[in-house]
């Protein structure tokens, strides 16, 4: 997650439910950038 201010990388496994709750209307909002590193775990 990028802010003018600040940067904050998010594992998804580690933070668990709770932190993919937390982050669900940005990541579902159509207004919200999205860049994903390394994703080749989602294929396997």
């Amino acid at each position: 997650l990028a802010f003018k201010d600040a940067i904050y990388l998010v594992d998804a496994i580690e933070g668990g439910e709770l932190l993919i709750q937390a982050c669900k209307p940005a990541l579902e909002s159509s207004y919200v950038k999205k860049v994903v590193h390394d994703c080749k775990r989602d294929s396997e």
